[in-house]
């Protein structure tokens, strides 16, 4: 979710609240608890995210085996020092469907969020920020392939081999994007193993690869995407919008179109999105 200063014009424009981003993770089934941080804070502007995973996989006496997902998350305008920052706790139990194994995923993301983030903005740029993401993943993904072909041969050869981590990294702010994903290494997941615990472990981490980029992450752009234009469609303005402002969210609609949001394949958890998004209406821009 990126930022655009061009497009911060508060007196025009809605911004994202606490309570329409609360609405949207939790129509995507997301458990949210947060806490307004004292003072005045320093933070970056734009978006900074960072995703880790395969350095948490352990198996209950059930026999399902859960991976855990850590996401560190930071959401602000473009004032870099900011009061009104609320801290995030995210959460969310997902069990993959037909498996053999028993498999689930543990979303835990830690959200700072600043404040005079544009709604518009918010449209206009995440295509951007969803193919980019989607992109990391993917290599991330093709990655562990390569490493499943090398673990292969060093089992092969009776040598010991590793179960690495996975960590991806991004930034946005207005039209620029910066980001990488890889393999890093001296976790606890990086240890050494037998090539069959190692290859069933890159197996679950690349199931995660596959699922966050396949379901998770349209999901969640495709519920934020519908949110958003919901509040747009149904805030009511003390005072009608100026020309710059109708013209700026004409073209953040224009340029949302790019988000996932093929109606063949709108999750349950969309579908509640918008259900929820229509309940805020709110009497004046906040």
């Amino acid at each position: 979710m990126s930022t655009s200063p061009s497009i911060s014009t508060p007196q025009s424009i809605p911004i994202l609240t606490g309570e329409r981003l609360r609405a949207g993770l939790e129509a995507c089934g997301y458990r949210c608890d947060t806490a307004l941080l004292p003072g005045s804070r320093s933070l970056s502007p734009g978006c900074t995210m960072s995703l880790q995973f395969g350095d948490r996989i352990a198996t209950d006496a059930d026999g399902v085996t859960c991976l855990t997902v850590r996401c560190s998350l930071q959401i602000n305008g473009s004032s870099e020092h900011v009061s009104g920052v609320t801290r995030w706790q995210v959460r969310k139990l997902i069990h993959v469907p037909g498996r053999a194994e028993k498999l689930c995923f543990a979303i835990e993301a830690d959200l700072i969020l600043g404040r005079d983030i544009g709604l518009a903005d918010i449209l206009a740029s995440g295509g951007d920020v969803y193919r980019h993401l989607h992109m990391l993943i993917g290599d991330a993904s093709a990655t562990l392939r390569d490493r499943s072909a090398e673990n292969r041969r060093r089992g092969e050869a009776g040598a010991v081999v590793s179960a690495p981590v996975v960590r991806i990294e991004a930034k946005f702010f207005g039209d620029l994007a910066a980001g990488r994903s890889g393999l890093v290494a001296g976790g606890a997941g990086d240890r050494s193993h037998s090539a069959e615990v190692a290859a069933r472990h890159l197996q679950f981490t690349r199931v995660a690869c596959d699922w966050l980029k396949d379901d998770i992450l349209p999901d969640l752009a495709s519920a934020i995407r519908r949110m958003v234009l919901q509040v747009q469609t149904t805030v009511r303005y003390r005072s009608p919008p100026t020309n710059a402002a109708t013209e700026l969210q004409s073209e953040a609609r224009s340029q949302s179109e790019s988000w996932p949001h093929d109606p063949s394949r709108q999750s349950e958890a969309s579908q509640r999105a918008e259900s929820a998004a229509a309940t805020l209406v709110p009497e004046q821009i906040q």
